[in-house]
């Protein structure tokens, strides 16, 4: 038995020295573990301080200044507003011939109402007054050429005809040929 127990004592020893290495990294563990936690607790209340601060802080923005901005902006439209006017425009030659104005419609139909219209109505009535005219003068002519008709000289030369003697017609025709061939 003595091979058997020292086998055992030795078996003891090694288990001994293996317990002792494995008590050691269990020692070593558990410190590293301590320390670890010591670590977060104190990241812990570091992040609580911060959420804190954070809770706690306004913050107050400084007011937009918007007006250099827009300085800026009217500025460029400015420039942009010279740049279009100092170029070249194209020139377009426009022939029309309007009946109506393009602007001052308003200003058109007054002239036009006020006295365009009245000059053409007086000029409808001179127009009238003249066909009337020319009218009474065709009348009073036809008028004067009856009577002219009808005087001593016409009532003579038709009364043969108008009462069937032929003798008479024939020296008044022949009175009228000659004269006629004189002429």
């Amino acid at each position: 038995m003595s091979t058997e127990n020292k086998t055992t004592e030795q078996e003891m020893g090694v288990l001994e020295i293996v317990l002792n290495e494995i008590l050691e990294e269990q020692k070593q563990v558990r410190k590293l573990n301590t320390d670890q936690v010591t670590a977060i607790n104190q990241l812990a209340v570091q992040v609580s301080n911060f959420n804190e601060k954070l809770e706690n802080m306004t913050v107050t923005s400084p007011p937009v200044a918007t007006q250099p901005i827009e300085d800026i902006l009217k500025k460029g439209v400015a420039d942009m507003e010279t740049i279009v006017v100092s170029q070249p425009k194209n020139v377009v030659k426009k022939t029309q011939i309007l009946l109506y104005p393009e602007q001052h419609a308003d200003l058109f139909y007054k002239i036009i109402f006020r006295s365009w219209v009245p000059l053409f109505a007086v000029m409808l009535l001179i127009d009238r007054a003249h066909n009337f005219a020319i009218h009474q003068s065709d009348i009073n002519k036809e008028i004067r050429l009856k009577e002219l008709k009808n005087d001593g000289f016409g009532k003579a030369r038709n009364y043969p005809y108008s009462h069937e003697n032929n003798v008479a017609k024939w020296s008044i025709d022949s009175v009228m040929n000659g004269k006629m061939d004189q002429r």
